[in-house]
């Protein structure tokens, strides 16, 4: 698995844990819903840092709290 696939696995799971869905992300994080969508769609493989960080602020968590998972640590 590659950072970009780990990332949105990430989110899938956070969003699941949160029970939050993809447009109430974008509205708390501040950005479009076509921005979380397009960091989610697989044909995308680049991960910008600043989508990052506004999901991390929509999920209110750190950035530190989104890559402390076992999977971040394995690559």
């Amino acid at each position: 698995m590659n950072i970009k696939e780990i990332c949105k696995k990430r989110v899938e799971g956070l969003l699941e844990e949160k029970n939050m869905t993809i447009n109430a992300l974008a509205e708390r994080a501040g950005v479009r819903p076509s921005t979380i969508y397009s960091f989610m769609d697989e044909k995308r493989k680049e991960v910008k840092l600043d989508t990052i960080e506004s999901i991390c602020r929509g999920l209110d968590i750190s950035i530190s709290e989104f890559f402390d998972n076992d999977n971040f640590k394995n690559k």
